[in-house]
């Protein structure tokens, strides 16, 4: 399975501009993104507007994104994101078998400490059989 949109030679000008015009309001490249996310779908899905600034959604990350989730749209039985939740006011991050197998359990942890500091980080093997119900 391709993990990015196609986009077409006609709409290829428009979609590099707004790449361009919203690395600017992001104050970052976003083009850095399209290993790890499927810029193109969010472009077609926003239909060339303008993002707001900060983080997007997890609905177009790829399977090797750290914080691929279940909020994904290439999430699946066979490629299961992880999961968000919200626990006693704190963000939590339950991650999947699928996000240790990019990263490894402690890239995982280097990338929350620098990417994600406030939030909990939970890892498979700690996962109790309820979280793991939470799955589907």
């Amino acid at each position: 399975m391709a993990y990015d949109t196609p986009i077409s030679e006609k709409d290829l000008p428009a979609f590099s501009a707004w790449v361009k015009r919203q690395s600017r309001i992001q104050g970052r490249d976003i083009s850095l993104d399209v290993g790890d996310y499927d810029l193109a779908g969010l472009y077609k899905k926003v239909n060339g507007a303008d993002l707001p600034k900060g983080h997007g959604t997890d609905e177009f990350k790829k399977p090797n994104h750290p914080t691929f989730s279940q909020e994904s749209v290439y999430h699946s039985p066979t490629m299961m994101g992880g999961r968000w939740a919200q626990e006693n006011g704190q963000d939590v991050f339950y991650a999947s078998p699928q996000n240790v197998r990019n990263l490894s359990e402690s890239g995982l942890q280097n990338y929350f400490k620098k990417y994600e500091p406030g939030v909990k980080l939970v890892l498979p093997p700690h996962m109790t059989l309820m979280d793991l119900l939470r799955y589907k």
